[in-house]
């Protein structure tokens, strides 16, 4: 969240819930499969990506008016 708010230049309200009962407890994501098998090797920080992002969606909003 630290990183949309600076990006964004503005304070998101953060609310804290409980998870529903779907919800994946714990997370074991990862590329490492892909880059043995396929040599991906990603070039995009989180930050890159999230301002990359939040700019196209402030085109799209300038362009939609």
């Amino acid at each position: 969240m630290n990183i949309l708010q600076e990006i964004a230049g503005r304070e998101a309200p953060i609310e804290h819930a409980e998870a529903p009962a779907s919800e994946v407890p714990i997370t074991y994501a990862s590329v490492d499969k892909a880059r043995r098998l396929f040599g991906y090797d990603p070039q995009t920080s989180i930050r890159e990506g999230l301002q990359a992002t939040w700019n196209w969606f402030q085109d799209l909003d300038e362009h939609d008016g």
